[in-house]
């Protein structure tokens, strides 16, 4: 994944602050109330995309969790904490204060995009050929959890039928995990698979070297 890629999910996280259809935001206006569940299904979308910025690069990560996670968390739970219940939407969040979260958010937003943008000058892309192995399977991991059919795309593993495991506490390693997904080794015999969150397999490899040349192509997808 390049600088571009990048830049894409900052375009994507700044496009989640300003979802909804004219005629929603014309009601939103009229009685200064929005759905809770309307607003807090962006946020977490937002803040898996932002994860997924994160596992591009420790530096970024870094900066992601030093200036960014925070505050939106301290935003967001601003506005958590006003909500109040409709008798026919459910809980609702009152819209202008939605509108402040929302200009808060737009000036980090900004300041991740100069971060990615300075990253960008200094280098033409992000490479993945100086991640370690952590970094490969958290990022792969990521993407996964985003898109669970991209697991068909892992074409160079073992012909796989999903199976439903024990989650492998016993004569299993857990090399990573996101969100519930985990990438196993077996202890006994060496071979590795990729576990969802309901540990279900959904693919597997007979040796390590194998899945971190796989999980190297497809991250860089």
């Amino acid at each position: 994944m390049n600088i571009n890629q990048a830049i894409g999910l900052v375009n994507d996280i700044e496009s989640l602050l300003y979802s909804g259809s004219g005629w929603d935001f014309f009601w939103r206006d009229v009685f200064n109330e929005i759905r809770a569940g309307d607003v807090d299904g962006l946020f977490t979308e937002a803040l898996v995309k932002l994860d997924a910025l994160g596992a591009l690069n420790h530096e970024l990560d870094q900066f992601i969790n030093d200036f960014i996670r925070v505050q939106l968390h301290r935003f967001y739970n601003d506005l958590y904490r006003n909500r109040r219940w409709h008798l026919i939407n459910g809980h609702v969040y009152t819209y202008s204060d939605v509108l402040k979260f929302t200009e808060e958010s737009k000036e980090l937003i900004q300041l991740l995009r100069k971060k990615v943008g300075k990253m960008g000058s200094e280098h033409s892309s992000i490479p993945y050929k100086v991640m370690n192995s952590d970094e490969i399977v958290k990022v792969a991991l990521t993407k996964l959890v985003q898109n669970p059919n991209s697991v068909k795309s892992l074409s160079e593993s073992m012909l796989n039928i999903k199976s439903k495991t024990a989650g492998g506490y016993v004569w299993w390693d857990d090399l990573g995990g996101f969100k519930g997904w985990r990438v196993q080794k077996n202890t006994l015999a060496g071979h590795c698979r990729i576990l969802d969150d309901s540990n279900t397999r959904v693919a597997w490899w007979t040796n390590e070297q194998s899945m971190m040349t796989t999980l190297r192509r497809f991250v860089s997808y």
